[in-house]
């Protein structure tokens, strides 16, 4: 199996305290992509490109709400969670 994509100056926190990053997703209708919920709720992720991902970020579209799925670094996607973003580019959102 290939290495896992992820982008590692995004950054979320799991309940363990670990960080962790976006993942592109690697099987079923999101394969290749990115997957974000942009409201508050638990449903409704949609697929994203980075370059989708990144403009939603810089736009503020994860300030108090918004979710990633995400894993730690060196993991599977057993793991995955939806967490928020709390660094981008190393700065605090």
């Amino acid at each position: 199996m290939s290495e896992i994509e992820i982008l590692d100056d995004i950054v979320g926190i799991n309940k363990e305290g670990v960080r962790c990053y976006p993942y592109k997703i690697r099987e079923g209708e999101k394969k290749g992509f990115f997957s974000v919920n942009l409201s508050s709720g638990s449903v409704g992720h949609q697929a994203f490109t980075e370059k989708q991902l990144r403009a939603s970020i810089d736009a503020g579209d994860f300030t108090g709400k918004g979710t990633i799925r995400m894993i730690p670094k060196n993991t599977t996607t057993g793991g995955a969670g939806s967490l928020s973003v709390i660094y981008y580019k190393n700065m605090k959102l």
